[in-house]
């Protein structure tokens, strides 16, 4: 617990919240809260099976766009009734060169 309290050392942080009736206000509370750990290489977040909507995933894509040093960032949106050209648009927002980028819808 100590690591995430002190977010400037967190280099891999994998967060299952799979399963878990978020919907779009807690999926901004996440992406807000894992934007705040500036020093993350690799990203593993795992919001499958919620129903956080496009406004949700599109709030999630704009704060892990703010995190410019990630090199390996997996993110899953399935189940989340989210329109494909959503989708589309944050896999556009988070690719960028030298980084791997795995989008599950």
């Amino acid at each position: 617990m100590e690591a995430i309290s002190k977010p400037e050392k967190v280099t891999r942080l994998d967060l299952d919240l799979e399963e878990n009736n978020l919907g779009p206000g807690d999926a901004r509370v996440v992406g807000e809260a894992v934007a705040k750990f500036q020093q993350i290489t690799h990203l593993e977040l795992r919001l499958d099976g919620n129903s956080i909507g496009a406004e949700g995933a599109k709030a999630v894509g704009d704060s892990l766009a703010k995190l410019e040093q990630i090199t390996d960032l997996s993110l899953r949106l399935d189940g989340n009734n989210i329109p494909n050209e959503v989708v589309d648009e944050i896999r556009h927002q988070l690719e960028k060169p030298g980084r791997t980028v795995v989008l599950r819808r």
